[in-house]
């Protein structure tokens, strides 16, 4: 547990020690004084209009990292539900400290999205409290992009960044201003997934089922269920399944390096030698702490080893197919170009 606010100060002792007892001041401010200020926030623990405002998917974790390997939370003032405005520091309180018993998030840090469609700028007030709460938090915030689609909070939301937030955090902090699909291709430009963000094109909004799922296997692990093999957030060098942004994750990239570095030997053996040549690529992800992993029930599980071993082939094949295409069309321009006109 120290360890993490040690992670979050970059091992300064005195700012650690000074973060540890603001983490609890706020955290007996927003939960009372009892038994629970020694033990983690279970969703047990919040109200009815707490846990409505954590369904209502105005914080998500996002279930893809950044081209980093970075986790990110979004934050949808749109969709935000409450009574008081501590029903949603409470409920971003449970969702960041949730966040924070990954290890990777806490070596890392995290970067913070936030969304404003349709939508003016909370109270000054408002904002300085969640400010406040989310400065009392273990975490370390590596950037924060504000975006939103209406020219006349321009104004505002320099305001936020001059009277809200800390000055140390204002080189980190972007703003993007423009429609949902322009903004999604800035943040992309960032090597920020958008394809679980609850917008479309035509700027609607819809809480996507993995954050649900999100919430009901975190509920499971509350209650101390058994969920052996659930994985919410994938590590840095994992190997994803499927498509969309699963091909930009970092585990796969770095794998498809790996299987060009080996490409010219896999394709001189023999067809009983490649699955060996399979086998050392699947182990050089293993030996690195990278998983092979298959999005199922709303979370990520870890395939078995012949499955693992399939995937690292077909990018061996599909590395033949792009080279033998290429080959193709650089014979047919060289014939094309020695025709006589």
């Amino acid at each position: 547990f120290r360890l993490m606010f040690l992670r979050a100060e970059r091992f300064n002792a005195k700012k650690s020690a000074a973060l540890m007892v603001f983490h609890f001041k706020m955290k007996l401010e927003l939960f009372g004084d009892s038994e629970i200020l020694c033990r983690d926030i279970r969703q047990q623990d919040l109200s009815s209009d707490d846990l409505d405002c954590l369904r209502s998917g105005s914080m998500q974790v996002c279930p893809l990292k950044d081209v980093g390997g970075r986790t990110i939370l979004s934050y949808f003032k749109m969709l935000k539900k409450y009574k008081h405005p501590d029903n949603a520091n409470r409920a971003m309180w449970y969702t960041a400290m949730t966040v924070l018993k990954d290890e990777d998030v806490q070596k890392q840090g995290a970067i913070m999205v936030a969304y404003n469609y349709w939508s003016s700028i909370e109270k000054v007030t408002i904002l300085r409290k969640h400010v406040e709460m989310h400065a009392a938090l273990p975490i370390r915030w590596v950037a924060g992009h504000f975006c939103y689609d209406d020219p006349r909070l321009h104004f505002a939301v320099t305001g936020f960044r001059l009277l809200v937030l800390p000055t140390f955090a204002h080189f980190r902090f972007r703003t993007h201003w423009g429609s949902p699909e322009d903004i999604a291709f800035r943040l992309q430009t960032f090597g920020i997934p958008t394809e679980n963000t609850p917008t479309d094109k035509e700027g609607f909004f819809s809480v996507p089922l993995c954050h649900y799922d999100w919430i009901k296997v975190h509920e499971s692990r509350d209650e101390q269920a058994s969920v052996p093999d659930a994985i919410t957030i994938p590590r840095r060098f994992d190997v994803l399944f499927g498509k969309g942004n699963a091909k930009y994750h970092t585990g796969n990239l770095r794998c498809i390096h790996l299987v060009e570095m080996v490409a010219e030997r896999y394709e001189n053996t023999k067809r009983a030698d490649k699955t060996e040549v399979a086998d050392e690529v699947v182990s050089m992800i293993h030996n690195s702490h990278g998983r092979f992993l298959k999005w199922n029930n709303g979370v990520w599980t870890e395939v078995d080893h012949k499955t693992a071993r399939e995937k690292v082939s077909n990018y061996f094949r599909s590395l033949r197919g792009h080279r033998s295409k290429g080959t193709r069309e650089k014979n047919s321009a060289v014939k094309k170009r020695s025709q006589p006109s």
